[in-house]
């Protein structure tokens, strides 16, 4: 017999994993002597305009949704200081 999952939790998890991935990229934004202030401030907003995209695990309709909405929210957040020039 089947057990429904509950598409709340992996949602949850999903916000959770951005959140972390935001904090991470922060810590590295910080620990970046190379920044002026204004470039790190700059990329700290870029970072929180990129985990605003949560919205879209909220809008999830099903756990491929979630998914897809957690890795694109990854991929940019660490997209911040990771640009290739």
């Amino acid at each position: 017999m089947h057990t429904p999952g509950n598409l709340d939790t992996v949602k949850e998890a999903a916000k959770a994993d951005l959140a972390e991935a935001a904090k991470a990229e922060k810590a590295e934004i910080a620990a970046d002597k190379s920044l002026t202030e204004a470039e790190r401030k700059e990329k700290e907003t870029a970072v929180d305009t990129k985990k605003a995209e949560e919205a879209k695990i909220t809008a999830a309709e099903n756990a491929d949704k979630v998914a897809e909405a957690k890795t694109a929210g990854v991929t940019a957040i660490k997209g911040v200081t990771h640009q290739e020039t």
